[in-house]
């Protein structure tokens, strides 16, 4: 149901918002965590109930934001 992506670089928070600015929802990791002192840059993804046709056209906007 989900995928969680660490992230190399980049505050998670930040890529979110450029990504829903991109027409692409993703939630940033450090929601699910209760200390954020010891977090890793995350992304969770979600890709239950998109068809493979929209993952794809979403994983080319995301890869936009990310590069």
């Amino acid at each position: 149901m989900f995928i969680w992506l660490r992230l190399a670089h980049g505050e998670p928070m930040e890529i979110s918002r450029a990504a829903l600015a991109e027409g692409v929802a993703v939630v940033p990791g450090q929601v699910f965590y209760h200390d954020q002192n010891t977090m890793e840059p995350a992304l969770r993804l979600n890709f239950s109930y998109a068809q493979p046709d929209v993952l794809r056209q979403a994983l080319y906007r995301l890869r936009k934001v990310l590069w």
